[in-house]
């Protein structure tokens, strides 16, 4: 079936945008096809081997026939590897093309299921133009996001991620679209930033920093990401970073029964990829505010964050924050952070989480001129946004003498924290 035979009746219009050329050129795009399972554009196949002479507006040609074929078709062997083999040149697309790229994509029916691969070439095609030259698409553009702000899983599509990226360079004058594109809502805690801080994220005095924090992709700040970060701090953002990483340290994970494509599955989460990254910048910039809350709230967003789902485990409810957590108490290295980084020792169960604490307690330790044992008996937490673990108890309410968590930790360096309860009356 040719690449315009599925298209329904109300859409025939399209094709009046079509000169002859191009209709011609679906046509042997249509006879050359040969449906294959390779995620590899097939550049041993008919249509691999003419793609090898093509030039910018063969390639675009190609990108508006595979729109259309994903569009009237299933096109499963096309998924993967002809969208990517598009998107990744710098094509110079007519306003027209455009248009029509992004109206073949919008508004498919739902027996066509969205991939992030249905997105790819569209997106591409606007990715590199200049802001005044996407004008014109602007309007389909917030149509598409909104598409995929309702669809599960697209949160995290590289397409998707673009495109939020694009739109935060055109604002609409309504701060709560601004932070749309940041905080996808892939998660109840997004869900919660979104509906209490959303304005505040996309106020213009704090947008360009949020921009910012979104770009906190790898494992440790940069000197360059850091020196941004201190350009474009306002005490307005301090405030707005301490308002809504205080609440993560009460998020817990939640259970949601997700359908889609005929599809349904429980899915447990606790933060979706992009939000994570979004409080990572955050933690990251935490290390320009010199403020007696920011020690104790990292130390909390640590043991969260590192501790299993449903507070236990050998795994981590993000190991993505936990560790942004621990590096900021790192990078302060005093004998302030060295409680904090105890609880975490004494309550997560994360190999990875725990080898980087005990190396920030080595370097504590080396620049204080203390051994780790003797930095443990100096800073036992007893009261503030730090409680001391409590001991287990034995029948009558007493605790017992079992050494704390805290000791199980690191067992063959340090001795048992010391503490005392007195007996409440039975």
């Amino acid at each position: 079936m040719g690449v315009l035979d599925g298209l329904p009746a109300g859409l025939r219009g399209w094709l009046d945008e079509l000169d002859p050329a191009t209709l011609e050129a679906f046509r042997e795009l249509d006879e050359t096809y040969v449906p294959v399972g390779s995620y590899v554009f097939p550049d041993d196949t008919a249509l691999g081997r003419r793609a090898r002479r093509w030039r910018d507006a063969e390639w675009r040609t190609m990108g508006l026939w595979t729109q259309l074929r994903l569009r009237t078709t299933d096109g499963s062997p096309l998924v993967q590897s002809v969208p990517m083999a598009v998107a990744r040149r710098r094509l110079r697309w007519t306003p027209q093309e455009l248009r029509l790229l992004w109206a073949t994509t919008l508004g498919a029916p739902e027996s066509r299921r969205r991939t992030d691969f249905l997105y790819r070439i569209p997106v591409s095609a606007v990715q590199h133009l200049p802001p005044g030259e996407r004008e014109p698409v602007l309007a389909l553009l917030r149509q598409a996001q909104r598409e995929l702000d309702g669809t599960p899983y697209a949160s995290s599509w590289q397409a998707k991620r673009v495109l939020d990226g694009l739109l935060t360079e055109h604002p609409t004058g309504d701060p709560a679209d601004a932070a749309r594109s940041l905080v996808p809502e892939g998660d109840a805690f997004a869900a919660l930033v979104r509906e209490e801080y959303g304005r505040r994220l996309g106020d213009p005095a704090s947008l360009p920093l949020a921009r910012h924090w979104v770009t906190a992709t790898t494992g440790n700040p940069s000197a360059k990401w850091t020196a941004r970060a201190a350009e474009l701090l306002t005490p307005g953002a301090a405030a707005l970073i301490k308002d809504v990483l205080g609440r993560l340290p009460a998020h817990r994970e939640t259970v949601v029964l997700q359908r889609y494509g005929g599809y349904e599955r429980r899915v447990v989460t606790y933060l979706d990829e992009r939000t994570a990254v979004l409080l990572r910048g955050m933690l990251w910039t935490l290390d320009l505010v010199d403020e007696p809350w920011v020690v104790p709230l990292l130390g909390d967003i640590a043991l969260a964050a590192g501790t299993g789902v449903g507070g236990s485990g050998a795994d981590s409810r993000s190991e993505l924050v936990a560790n942004a957590a621990i590096g900021g108490l790192a990078r302060r290295g005093g004998l302030e952070v060295v409680a904090h980084l105890a609880r975490v020792q004494a309550k997560v169960r994360k190999k990875s989480i725990l080898s980087r604490v005990s190396r920030t307690l080595d370097a504590v330790a080396e620049r204080t001129g203390l051994s780790p044992e003797q930095l443990l008996e100096r800073t036992v937490p007893t009261s503030g946004s730090v409680p001391t673990t409590p001991a287990p108890s034995t029948a009558c309410g007493c605790p017992s003498t079992a050494r704390s968590p805290t000791a199980r930790a690191r067992p063959s360096r340090r001795p048992s924290a010391r503490r005392t309860r007195s007996c409440s009356p039975s």
